[in-house]
């Protein structure tokens, strides 16, 4: 059976291509993150959550990926403190009772 590349277009729509086009779009990808300095497997990423949530950003992505590279905590911090913890406090985080289904 024939591969073929599933490409979304900026409304929604999901079109399936060749598996000819399929090398064609890795290249433009390529020539792409070369052009604007972006890591290839950064974009590759990115290509696969597009698969997932096909109005996603790059700038949005690349973005997150610079919070992470300054700040690894940066996520779980946030997450943290929209929960109620008060991460100012490393008392706080030490004594963080986990929820059973992360102990399991």
């Amino acid at each position: 059976m024939e591969s073929e590349l599933l490409l979304v277009d900026p409304d929604g729509f999901a079109t399936e291509y060749p598996e000819e086009a399929e090398s064609f779009a890795i290249s433009a990808i390529e020539a792409i993150c070369e052009y604007y300095d972006i890591d290839f497997e950064d974009a590759s990423e990115f290509i696969e959550i597009l698969e997932e949530i096909p109005k996603a950003k790059l700038e949005r992505y690349l973005e997150l990926l610079e919070i992470i590279d300054n700040d690894p905590w940066a996520l779980i911090q946030n997450c943290a403190e929209q929960n109620g913890l008060n991460t100012s406090n490393y008392l706080d985080w030490y004594n963080l009772s986990f929820p059973q289904e992360c102990t399991d």
